[in-house]
């Protein structure tokens, strides 16, 4: 199936996030058959940071660096370095984030949490550093920029003008969110196509979403 999903939208995909440490349940075979998979469709796939802070939080160091170890023993060439969940704190995030670039792997940082709003001065200020730090590109939490049904447009908008949108990536918000619907999930998708223009990087998206996004970046769907 993954591979029927590949075949039509691998052509509009950059990179697959695997989640919430769901590639410690697969076996090794299959997670080799996996990857491979994405390596074939030139789609690059990285760890999600809920693995890394799950990890962190109960192993220190010593998990993460042996995370950073298996995902370079598998072809995994990057990972996520956040704080949605856990609360691992700044300065252990910049230190993953050095300790995962001297692994030899590529940083995906992420910014804002699931459980409330954060403050602009701060959000701006942490992708600054994360970028100095040598991050690859930073993520917009989707819970950030959506809040019962009304777009964050504050955020995007402090975003847009401070960095440069080619190494910003804007998360869509699903329904796995409080009173956040899958019309809404379309309507943040249509926001910040119209905003930010059709390359705006956009993230979370589902494998039945994709095709939706291109034809929106087209103008296919107006």
């Amino acid at each position: 199936a993954q591979g029927d999903w590949l075949d039509v939208i691998g052509p509009f995909v950059d990179m697959a996030k695997l989640v919430t440490g769901t590639a410690s349940l697969y076996r090794a075979e299959y997670l080799r058959r996996k990857l491979a998979l994405y390596h074939r469709h030139q789609v690059k796939p990285f760890i999600g940071g809920n693995f890394l802070e799950s990890i962190f939080s109960r192993d220190g160091y010593d998990g993460a660096a042996e995370l950073f170890r298996e995902c370079c023993r598998l072809g995994i060439k990057a990972v996520e370095v956040s704080e949605t969940i856990e609360a691992i704190g700044w300065d252990n995030r910049l230190t993953l984030v050095k300790m995962a670039l001297d692994s030899g792997l590529q940083v995906h940082a992420e910014v804002g949490t699931k459980s409330r709003e954060s403050a602009l001065d701060r959000m701006e200020a942490e992708i600054g550093a994360l970028l100095d730090a040598g991050a690859h590109n930073v993520t917009i939490e989707g819970a950030e920029l959506i809040t019962d049904g009304v777009a964050n447009t504050a955020l995007c908008e402090r975003i847009s003008s401070s960095f440069d949108l080619d190494v910003i990536l804007f998360e869509l918000c699903g329904p796995h969110l409080p009173r956040v619907s899958s019309w809404e999930t379309y309507a943040m998708m249509r926001f910040l196509i119209s905003s930010f223009g059709p390359t705006v990087n956009i993230g979370n998206a589902t494998p039945e979403i994709v095709v939706e996004i291109e034809a929106q970046r087209r103008g296919l769907n107006e």
